[in-house]
């Protein structure tokens, strides 16, 4: 089956040039779909023209040059352009360059190096295409990995809760009962049997620690910023750094999937700043306003870098951002130094 025709917008406001180009580009197996001679009649044109690349002069006429055009190419569309103009200067070159163009081309036009740009363009725009699904795919196996997981804590939590937390209760009352009835003679009996009961103590708390560090009970019985009041309680208990927490007095709006993702985020949060903030105090607020849940956590610690923000090999920061992606939302990491950090959450609402 024969391939189809590369679809290419050409704009140009020299009538010749533009005419001249035309006529290349068709002998050279291209549609030329339309030749425009400025900005905005290009911009406009993108969306029922739907062309695969645009060919395109830097110096357009009008209120917009063939920088800015590129630069909306790209972002509204995710079109490929490539400059052919007659200014070769370095200024010229370094904003061609920071629009992200994929190809220059110089005038007086030699018609080899416009194929070879095009080419150049074509394929380098099918890599980031495949390079953009491999992500895609990447966080949506990351999502359905993050839900598992939840579901296996949740299963986990209940079932150590209902079958061992039973039998440990069970166990409990028959050495209570054991102890009661046993002969005050028997010394070393008692201390035994007293011993085992202290122990089956410690172990009955141990397995509410772990129940509730797999999926806090009060978090699906009382909410997210219940839930959050209560961590946030227990961390300070454990470090003996103050929390602050600001929470509404309802978080009814914010369904399951997203509570679940927030407490997770702040848990993660919370647990940096335990581990590398060196912080003195912490503040975790979170608000309900305008269709969106949002979540702060800031300390006045040491303050994350830039670089260690954008580390990819922090899975815990890592995490905090796919869960916000995952959600819709998006995520703020910023750091000053002697200062703090903040990470900044906000998950939309419903959908």
């Amino acid at each position: 089956m024969p391939q189809p025709r590369l679809k290419i917008m050409l704009v140009e406001d020299d009538t010749i040039i533009g005419r001249y180009l035309s006529e290349v580009l068709e002998e050279g197996g291209y549609d030329v779909i339309q030749c425009l001679s400025n900005g905005s009649d290009a911009l406009r044109a993108a969306v029922p023209l739907k062309p695969d690349l645009v060919l395109m002069d830097i110096s357009l006429p009008g209120d917009i040059d063939g920088v800015e055009v590129a630069r909306q190419f790209k972002t509204l569309h995710d079109l490929p352009v490539v400059f052919i103009t007659a200014h070769s200067d370095r200024k010229t070159i370094e904003r061609a360059r920071d629009a992200d163009c994929y190809g220059y081309v110089l005038k007086p036009i030699i018609d080899a190096q416009v194929f070879a740009a095009i080419e150049m363009a074509v394929q380098r725009s099918n890599l980031e295409g495949k390079v953009r699904a491999s992500e895609e795919e990447l966080r949506l196996l990351s999502a359905h990995l993050q839900t598992a997981l939840e579901k296996e804590r949740l299963r986990l939590a209940r079932e150590i809760h209902d079958v061992l937390g039973q039998m440990l209760t069970a166990l409990r009352i028959d050495l209570s009962w054991m102890i009661r009835r046993m002969p005050r003679e028997e010394g070393e009996i008692n201390r035994k049997a007293g011993s085992a009961l202290r122990m089956t103590d410690d172990i009955i708390q141990n397995v509410r620690r772990i129940c509730s560090e797999l999926r806090p009970g009060v978090l699906d019985d009382l909410g997210l910023a219940a839930a959050i009041e209560w961590q946030a309680r227990d961390l300070e208990k454990r470090s003996g750094i103050p929390f602050e927490t600001i929470v509404p007095e309802s978080d009814t709006a914010i369904e399951d999937e997203r509570a679940v993702a927030l407490f997770r985020i702040f848990q993660e949060a919370a647990t940096n700043v335990l581990r590398h903030a060196g912080a003195s105090r912490v503040k975790i607020e979170l608000s309900v306003a305008n269709g969106e849940a949002r979540l702060v956590v800031s300390d006045n610690g040491s303050g994350i870098s830039p670089a260690a923000a954008g580390d990819p090999s922090s899975f815990g920061l890592m995490g905090i951002r796919e869960r916000s992606r995952h959600c819709g939302g998006n995520c703020t990491i910023t750091g000053n130094p002697g200062r703090g950090t903040t990470v900044d959450v906000r998950i939309p609402l419903g959908g």
